[in-house]
């Protein structure tokens, strides 16, 4: 005990044990006294250093020296210690398995259910459970998975771990379960140790997240197949009319350079005009279908360039530019989705928010791209759903919405009537697709 015997044969007892426990010896000794039999209990006592210890008494009426009481000390400190780390652990491992979905049985050999704990059984109580099997709770085709799993380690005597579906009700559920043979002295299989785990909402959470991943995808690669559409486009119109208009204006100079009448000239020339004016308009339409300053100085200066062509086809709209000066190019699918949405936010404006100014900001950081459109005009009323703002007739939004979406990225928009609108994206970085825009 760490207490010398003359100690405690010399000392005050107040000097090894609480006044609470010195009675508590005291009373051990009147009772064994009393009932002249054999007494066991327990007292705490404390070291000169503080520690404490845990003493068993034992008292014995020794009838052949005067009724004398002879008390037996033994030291169970580190036995007790020991159970109440392992109470401790024992507390800790029932709440992590009732906070779990988990739960732990065993079975005997015609899958009974003989000992349970964790979360209930197909909405049973461990008591309504013991002492069944699986097909008398549920209807068997219901848990066929289940079933097959158990009777496969049951005659291989092989441990085995499964995801099997099952049907409690009108609900499938998913289950992570690991099935162990139980066996008996002799090594005879006699049962089951099973760990049943409930991944029914992770498995739903992921197939959700595979959903909207292949939605993403499908999103891209239609936005992916528009842009191709448009390049094919302007290609087409550059190297078509384009050119043989621009080939014409060369012949109508080449008229005009010879002998004609005056009149003919005039008319040549009014022609000829004409014919500019109409391969300025194609190139600006298939400058908007595959932008030439995106791929080349990026998103900064494509807005820059496109917003100073807008101001000189339409004046009473004034568009106002804080754009970051990053220095760096976005990754290509980023840079052209962003100036899209840019582009139809202005097309927007345009045509229905009858706007004297607009306000466009560009910033980026190490995780976010922000683009920020807004506008002092009308404004509207916004729907509760995107499917209200489609009946309405703003597939524009949806667009845009659907571009923000296929890189990563979010858009908001807010609105109130006579308010203007508010067109916010917000885009990260931290995947960055290979290419610069």
């Amino acid at each position: 005990m760490g207490i010398d015997r003359e100690q405690l044969v010399h000392a005050p007892l107040a000097r090894f044990v609480d006044r609470a426990d010195q009675d508590a010896y005291y009373l051990h000794r009147q009772r064994a006294f009393a009932d002249r039999e054999r007494l066991v209990s327990e007292l705490q006592m404390v070291r000169p250093s503080g520690e404490r210890l845990c003493i068993r008494m034992e008292s014995v009426i020794a009838h052949g020296e005067k009724n004398q009481i002879r008390v037996l000390f033994s030291d169970i400190t580190e036995r007790k210690q020991a159970q109440e780390a392992l109470r401790e652990t024992q507390e800790r491992l029932r709440v992590a398995l009732e906070s779990a979905p988990i739960s732990l049985y065993t079975t005997d050999r015609e899958l009974r259910y003989t000992w349970i704990y964790g979360t209930t059984r197909y909405g049973f109580t461990p008591e309504d459970v013991l002492g069944k099997r699986d097909d008398e709770l549920v209807p068997t085709e219901q848990i066929a998975e289940v079933t097959a799993l158990k009777r496969a380690v049951l005659e291989s005597g092989v441990g085995q771990r499964q995801e099997v579906r099952f049907q409690v009700g009108a609900q499938i559920l998913v289950h992570d379960v690991t099935v162990e043979p139980l066996r008996d002295e002799n090594g005879e299989v006699v049962g089951l140790t099973v760990a049943s785990m409930d991944v029914t909402q992770q498995r739903r959470v992921e197939k959700a997240v595979q959903e909207s991943t292949a939605q993403l995808e499908v999103q891209h690669r239609l936005l992916d197949q528009r842009e191709q559409e448009r390049q094919q486009i302007a290609r087409d119109l550059h190297d078509g009319p384009v050119q043989e208009l621009t080939a014409a204006t060369f012949a109508l100079r080449g008229m005009l350079m010879g002998e004609c009448a005056p009149e003919m000239a005039r008319q040549l020339e009014a022609i000829q005009a004409s014919l500019q004016a109409q391969i300025h308009e194609l190139r600006e339409y298939t400058g908007e279908l595959r932008p030439p300053t995106l791929a080349k100085f990026g998103l900064e200066q494509a807005i820059r360039s496109h917003a100073d062509t807008f101001e000189e086809k339409h004046p009473d709209l004034r568009i106002r530019l804080e754009m970051q000066q990053t220095g760096e190019k976005l990754p290509e699918v980023t840079g052209l989705a962003l100036y899209r949405i840019y582009q139809q936010s202005l097309a927007n404006i345009l045509k229905h928010a009858r706007a004297s100014e607009v306000r466009v900001q560009f910033e980026k950081n190490e995780q976010l791209v922000h683009l920020s459109i807004r506008d002092n005009g009308r404004g509207f009323e916004l729907p509760e759903d995107w499917l209200n703002l489609v009946r309405a007739g703003h597939l524009g939004l949806l667009g845009m919405r659907e571009r923000a979406e296929a890189v990563g990225g979010t858009l908001e928009v807010t609105s109130q009537p006579g308010q203007g609108t508010h067109i916010q994206v917000s885009v990260p970085l931290e995947n960055p697709v290979s290419g610069e825009g």
